[in-house]
Formats: structure tokens, sequence, C-alpha cells
């Protein structure tokens, strides 16, 4: 990678980090106010923030991970799938793998294939 690419990556990496600074926070607040469009929107485009800016560099796995994310939450927005307790840990769990595929993107397809014991 030349100097310019190393800038776009640490840019993309301390986005993504803000990202999902606020989204953790975001969704323990939703698990209190499951019917706040506003958070749920917020926590939609965050996950599509990072999605977009990770295809431009070819992260596969983050891409893939932030499009499920994606996927869950446009269910949410229509009504089709209730906020729960369950669900909020689920994209919980969802935002801490991505933490750690962000902090290093290289090895975010390992990450991502990683089942836990």
């Amino acid at each position: 990678m030349n100097t310019k690419d190393n800038e776009l990556l640490g840019l993309f990496i301390q986005e993504a980090n803000e990202h999902l600074l606020h989204l953790g926070d975001d969704l323990v607040s939703l698990e209190s106010n499951p019917g706040d469009t506003d958070e749920i929107n917020r926590i939609f485009r965050a996950a599509h923030s990072i999605k977009g800016t990770a295809s431009f560099f070819g992260f596969s796995a983050i891409v893939e991970l932030t499009h499920v994310m994606e996927s869950v939450l446009s269910l949410v927005r229509d009504g089709k799938l209730p906020v729960t307790p369950h669900l909020i840990s689920i994209l919980l769990s969802a935002s801490d793998k991505l933490t750690l595929m962000v902090a290093n993107p290289q090895a975010a397809a390992d990450l991502f294939s990683e089942r836990p014991n």
C-alpha cells in the first residue's frame, strides 16, 4: 500500500470506529425505546456508512456483516421484526465483531469465519 492508500485506510478505520462507538449506545437506547424510528434509522445509517466505505477498499467480510445488519434493521424499520432484548443482544454481538474486524480489516475475513465455542 502506498502512503495515500494508508491515509485513506486510516480515515476508514477512524470513521468506522466513530460509527461503532455510537452504534453500541444507540442499540442499548433502542432496547429501551423500541419504537424510536430515529434511533433505528441512525443505527441503519451507521451500518450503511461502514459498508459503503469497506466496499471501496474491498473488505468483503465487513461488507457482508454490515449488509446482514442492514437487512435486519430494514425488517425492524418496516415493522416486520420486533425489537426484543434477544435481537439487541445479537446486534450488539455483531457490532462487537465488526469492531474487531475494523481494527484489522485485512484480517476481517478470518474474524468473520470464526464461530464461538
